[in-house]
C-alpha cells in the first residue's frame, strides 16, 4: 500500500509537508535467500512552498501565482529484519519477564488474557460505582436545596416582621422605581 499526507489548506508563505511511504514489490519470492527476510519502507518528505502571487508593479495587480517551489526533500529507507520462527513478540515478551502473564497480571497493568467472568465482574463493579456516586450527589443537591429553602424562610419572616436587613441600609440602585412603576 501506499500513504500520503498533503495539507489540507494551503496558505501563502508557509511551506506545506507532503509525504509518500510505501513498501515497494522485491523481485526476490518473500522470505527467500535472494529476500534476506527483510521489510523496506521508503518515504519520502518534500517542503513545498506554493500560492505565491505574481504582481504587476506598474498596475499593481495580481496577475496569477508563481510555480510551487521546493523547500527542502528528504528521503530514507527503514529495513526490518525479521522476527525469530515459530515466535510471537508477546512470548519473547514473556518469557524475557516484561510483562506478565494470566489474569493477575493484568490488574498490575500489563498485557495478558482476560477472561469474560473478569470483565463482566469489572462492568458489575464500575455499575456499582457510579450508582453509589449519583445517589451522593443527590444528597449533597437535596441538603443544599433545604438550605436555600431555609434561608428564603428566613429572609421572608424576617420581612414580615419588619426587621431591617444589611442591604436596607444601601443606596437606592432603581429597583425600588421600578416596583413602584410596576404597581
Amino acid at each position: 500500500g501506499i500513504l500520503l499526507q498533503a495539507p489540507r489548506i494551503i496558505t501563502t508563505g508557509r511551506a506545506g509537508l507532503c509525504r509518500l511511504a510505501w513498501l515497494p514489490e522485491d523481485d526476490a519470492p518473500e522470505g527467500s535467500a535472494d529476500d534476506g527476510d527483510t521489510a523496506k519502507l521508503l518515504r519520502i518528505e518534500a517542503s513545498v512552498l506554493a500560492l505565491e502571487p505574481v504582481i504587476d508593479e506598474e498596475n499593481d495587480v495580481m496577475l496569477g501565482f508563481y510555480p510551487p517551489e521546493l523547500g527542502s526533500l528528504r528521503c530514507d529507507i527503514l529495513a526490518k529484519f525479521g522476527e525469530l520462527e515459530d515466535t510471537s513478540m508477546l512470548e519473547k515478551l514473556q518469557k524475557l519477564g516484561e510483562i506478565g502473564v494470566g489474569v493477575d497480571a493484568v490488574d498490575a497493568g500489563d498485557i495478558g488474557p482476560v477472561s469474560e467472568a473478569q470483565i463482566e465482574a469489572d462492568k458489575q463493579k464500575a455499575k456499582e460505582e457510579r450508582k453509589k456516586q449519583e445517589t451522593e450527589m443527590m444528597e449533597r443537591a437535596a441538603k443544599a436545596k433545604a438550605a436555600s429553602d431555609a434561608a428564603k424562610a428566613k429572609a421572608k419572616e424576617a420581612s414580615a416582621n419588619g426587621d431591617k436587613t444589611d442591604n436596607d441600609d444601601a443606596p437606592d440602585s432603581g429597583l425600588d422605581a421600578i416596583r413602584n412603576a410596576l404597581k
